[in-house]
């Protein structure tokens, strides 16, 4: 069975720019008026994410 776990990720606006930066897409949308972000498509984002975690246990 499939663990459900909540994580939490916590990075600046400086942070979003620099990853938007890495790819030829945006990854996030930047809202500067309400300094916030969020991905820009979320499969996309969760497939990033779980890239970043395997790399991490190679």
């Amino acid at each position: 069975m499939e663990d459900n776990k909540k994580i939490e990720l916590h990075i600046t606006l400086t942070q979003a720019n620099y990853i938007n930066s890495l790819f030829d897409r945006p990854m996030f949308a930047i809202d500067l008026n309400k300094k916030t972000f969020r991905p820009v498509n979320d499969v996309r984002f969760y497939d990033w994410l779980q890239n970043l975690a395997q790399g991490e246990q190679e």
